[in-house]
């Protein structure tokens, strides 16, 4: 038998071109053969680097499967799955082209194994994630693209930068383990830091998110900065400024994401605080939090897959994803709101669900290595979650009492299917999570979660949470009976006077480089009529004998002729 080796994301590039010419009939069969093709050729080749050639004096290595490139290309692939059920034939199909390059470009960064095809492929997927709000007919979803797009440039200039230095130092693109204590790694530690949305860098994703489409906040809450993990996980394990990073990303947007109103930004700031759980475990380094870290990434796109699913079915009925403005919808969709609530108890961790067998490694990894400081951090940040994302989503929008907005009966659609596929795997992970810790990094990881140890921590973790908020709706801090508003963030400091002030630099930097070009203009016109002036001279008839052009050529032959003579 012939082993392929074939990278999984080119299977979803090429899916995508094709998509450009199927009738819309076709093109979720033609999203969902690509995806399964996808997650096929993640377990086909042997470990290992495949298919290495050279390229401008560098080794480029487009396929290098692992453990972890293989746990976190099967959640790529199973989330890309979910969106070709979700309803392809509702879509455009530039929208999903721009998903299925988005997803693919992901995909196959995660199975680079150097720094030109990881930031090819990266650099790929980003462009396709503007695609996806630039081609809303929204002015603010194109704003946002705008945003969107500035802040990836960033962190390509930044990855590119690093790099190059890289490349420098150790002669080789390998994209292997590095220092953020070189210029390389400082830069490519930045540029990663940008995708997975650490603190400041984590605007554009709650900015970002709320402006796609169902599937493209989908998207766009799992590729780009699941891809930013992967490669902290794959470049910077063990680095210590990592679990205050976490931390800090897992406290940071709580009173945010539980005072907003809108659901889906909410929801943005309860994906950066999940991902702090994930950096944090990747800084510890051991190899039981490496293996936690790629199990929670696995768990946390599985949930916030299918809420953003849920409140994207929400959008389509209502028009609307404000707190204020909804509430009541489970008497009319029923279904939506009980898958909703499987992904709500993920996050919350409760037992029998993919966030409990995540969540219990991960709390496992800090307690082994006596970080007892960064462990209570964590279980507070466990149960502010819960409160802010897995209570107050589902209850704002489906248990609330009812406001404005009405919707008639749901059925079950396509959308629903997609989500059932998530509830499927985010049961079947809590029930049986061997499966899942026989694929983790670095090794095979023997785990047994359910010890009434660990049951009772979750169950304290869902108790103070639910005190947690209703002590929020006492205090008013969760605000759902106000009018809509917008909270915000640093990026009011960003998009204010920080942009100002860039606006003003900008404004002196194009006054001094016309000044500059005045000066320029200037001297070349004083030395153009020079030249004339003398070149005049030089070329008037020989009517005097001092004339000035003779003595400017006597001169020279004169000196040419001192020089002969004593030569000799």
């Amino acid at each position: 038998m012939v082993a392929v080796s074939f990278n999984p994301g080119f299977a979803l590039l090429l899916g995508a071109a094709l998509v450009l010419v199927t009738p819309s009939q076709m093109r979720s069969w033609v999203a969902l053969a690509a995806s399964l093709a996808a997650l096929a050729l993640a377990f086909t080749p042997s470990f290992g680097q495949h298919g290495a050639f050279a390229q401008i004096g560098l080794e480029v290595a487009p396929l290098r499967l692992d453990a972890l490139s293989q746990t976190f290309g099967m959640i790529f692939a199973l989330v890309t799955i979910m969106l070709a059920l979700h309803g392809g034939g509702a879509r455009s199909r530039e929208e999903e082209a721009a998903l299925l390059v988005h997803a693919g470009g992901a995909l196959g960064a995660v199975y680079a194994g150097d720094f030109v095809a990881f930031v090819a492929l990266a650099e790929l997927s980003t462009l396709a994630a503007v695609a996806l709000l630039l081609s809303r007919s929204d002015a603010a979803a194109k704003a946002a693209g705008q945003r969107l797009f500035g802040w990836q440039a960033l962190s390509s200039v930044l990855f590119l930068s690093g790099a190059a230095f890289a490349i420098a130092q150790q002669g080789s693109a390998s994209f292997e383990q590095l220092s953020a204590r070189t210029p390389a790694g400082l830069l490519i530690f930045l540029a990663l830091g940008v995708k997975a949305g650490f603190p400041i860098a984590h605007v554009w994703l709650k900015d970002a998110a709320p402006r796609g489409s169902a599937a493209g906040t989908t998207a766009l809450l799992v590729f780009t900065s699941m891809l930013g993990v992967y490669g902290l996980a794959r470049s910077f394990a063990g680095e210590p400024a990592l679990v205050a990073i976490g931390v800090a990303m897992t406290l940071a947007p709580a009173l945010h994401a539980m005072a907003e109103d809108d659901l889906r930004r909410a929801l943005a700031y309860g994906m950066t605080a999940q991902t702090g759980f994930i950096v944090a475990c990747i800084g510890l380094g051991s190899p039981l939090a490496i293996a936690a870290a790629a199990a929670h990434a696995m768990a946390t796109a599985l949930a916030f897959t299918l809420l953003a699913m849920a409140l994207g079915a929400v959008l389509e009925r209502t028009g609307t994803t404000r707190a204020s403005q909804l509430g009541g919808l489970a008497a009319t969709m029923p279904v939506t709101a009980g898958l909703a609530c499987v992904a709500a108890l993920s996050i919350a961790g409760a037992p029998f669900t993919a966030g409990f067998a995540s969540l219990a490694l991960v709390f496992d990894a800090f307690a082994r290595d006596d970080a007892t400081l960064v462990y209570f951090a964590l279980v507070v940040a466990a149960g502010a979650a819960v409160a802010h994302t897995a209570v107050k989503i589902p209850y704002a929008a489906f248990f609330a009492p009812p406001r404005a907005r009405s919707s008639p009966p749901s059925t079950f659609g396509e959308a629903h299917l997609a989500m059932l596929a998530a509830v499927v795997l985010i049961v079947g992970i809590g029930v049986a999570p061997g499966w899942l810790y026989a694929f983790l990094p670095p090794d095979p990881v023997t785990f047994t979660p359910y010890d009434w140890g660990r049951l009772m921590v979750h169950v304290q973790l869902a108790t103070f949470a639910g005190i947690a908020f209703l002590a929020a709706l006492v205090g008013k801090l969760y605000a759902a009976d106000e009018t809509p508003f917008d909270l915000r963030d640093v990026d009011a400091l960003i998009h204010g006077p920080l942009w100002r002030l860039v606006q003003m630099i900008g404004a002196a930097a194009e006054r001094f480089h016309l000044f500059w070009r005045g000066l320029e203009a200037a001297g070349a016109a004083r030395l153009g009529r020079w030249a004339d002036r003398f070149l005049s001279v030089a070329d008037r008839p020989a009517r005097r004998v001092a004339a000035d052009g003779v003595w400017l050529l006597a001169l020279p032959a004169a000196l040419l002729a001192l020089i002969f003579v004593f030569a000799r």
